[in-house]
């Protein structure tokens, strides 16, 4: 795909979707609480969560793949925000990521070009 109208239709999803959440994990976070949340917000409409760990690996993956069903039953988008290992493992739909992030190049190899990738800046 033209990599220019593949970028147009990634900022024509992200545009277009009516309420985000970011989710923030931590060690710490209680995972049946957190996931409350999340199942909330996504039952009052939230069509994007973003995932945000400074939990270890292990944990974060679980819970990773714990939001991945519960976003794909109200039909969300599910990004990982800066951590592409724990993004690839959990088939999310894609990362976002900042200035200090892998770029999109090489994230793209690790989760297939058509994965969506935001930068927040």
């Amino acid at each position: 795909m033209d990599e220019k109208l593949r970028q147009h239709i990634i900022d024509y999803k992200i545009r277009n979707r009516q309420k985000r959440f970011v989710a923030n994990f931590s060690d710490e976070t209680p995972v049946d609480e957190f996931l409350d949340q999340i199942a909330k917000e996504l039952s009052d409409g939230t069509d994007l969560i973003i995932f945000k760990t400074t939990a270890c690996t292990g944990i974060s993956l679980n819970a990773a793949k714990k939001i991945k069903l519960l976003a794909g039953e109200f039909d969300a988008t599910f990004l990982i925000y800066d951590r592409a290992d724990i993004a690839f493992l959990t088939e999310a739909d894609g990362l976002a990521l900042d200035e200090n992030s892998i770029c999109e190049a090489d994230a793209g190899k690790i989760l297939g070009e058509d994965s969506l990738f935001i930068k927040f800046c």
